[in-house]
C-alpha cells in the first residue's frame, strides 16, 4: 500500500511562512496488477439476451475480446457500454456466431491481467449435405455416401443397415463390390 501525499506550502494566517503541510489526497492506493472479478454467461438461449460485466479496481483499462480477437461495439449485435468504472458486454439477440471464447482484460502500469469464459449457444442439427435420394450404380462398383450436419453441440451421424443395426460411427459410407442392384 502506497499514501499518496502532496505537500503545499502554507499561508495561512496562524502558519510561520516557508511551513510544508502536507495533505493526504487519495488515502491508500494499491498499486498492484489490477484483478478482474470473475464473471460467467448464465442465458445462453438462442433469441435472448445475455450481459456480463467486467470489473475491477478504478483506474485501469478494461476491453473485451472474443477468441482473442477484439471486440467492435455495435459489430453483430454485440454491445458494450461503461458505467462506473466497469466494462458492460451485451448481446440483443443469441446466435450461434456468438459462441466462443470470451475475454476481458484488465491494465493499468504496473501490468495487465484477463479473465475468460465460454459462451456457448446450443443451436439444433442442420443438415448441410445429405446423399442422393436415389442412388443407382453398377454392380462391383464403388459408391460414396457423405452426411454432414452443424449444431451445438456438435451432432453426431449415425448409419443404419435396413434401417435397423447400427453401424459404426462414420460420417462417409463407402461401398464396394456391389451385388445387388
Amino acid at each position: 500500500m502506497i499514501v499518496v501525499m502532496r505537500c503545499v506550502e502554507a499561508i495561512m494566517y496562524k502558519l510561520v511562512r516557508g511551513l510544508q503541510l502536507c495533505l493526504v489526497l487519495s488515502g491508500f492506493v494499491d498499486a498492484g496488477v489490477p484483478k478482474i472479478a470473475p464473471f460467467g454467461f448464465s442465458e445462453n438461449t438462442r433469441g435472448r439476451e445475455t450481459k456480463v460485466a467486467c470489473i475491477s479496481a478504478a483506474g485501469t483499462i478494461l476491453r473485451w475480446f472474443k477468441d482473442d480477437q477484439p471486440i467492435q461495439d455495435g459489430l453483430h449485435g454485440v454491445r458494450i457500454q461503461e458505467f462506473q468504472g466497469s466494462l458492460f458486454l451485451t448481446i440483443d439477440s443469441l446466435q450461434a456466431e456468438h459462441s466462443g471464447n470470451y475475454t476481458c482484460t484488465a491494465s493499468n502500469r504496473e501490468g495487465s491481467s484477463s479473465f475468460s469464459a465460454i459462451l456457448a449457444v446450443p443451436v439444433p442439427p442442420v443438415w448441410k449435405k445429405v446423399p442422393d435420394t436415389e442412388l443407382v450404380i453398377s454392380k462391383f462398383s464403388t459408391a460414396e455416401l457423405m452426411c454432414v450436419a452443424s449444431g451445438y453441440p456438435e451432432p453426431t451421424v449415425t448409419w443404419l443397415k435396413n434401417g435397423g443395426d447400427n453401424l459404426k460411427p462414420i460420417v462417409k459410407l463407402l461401398l464396394w463390390n456391389l451385388s445387388r442392384i
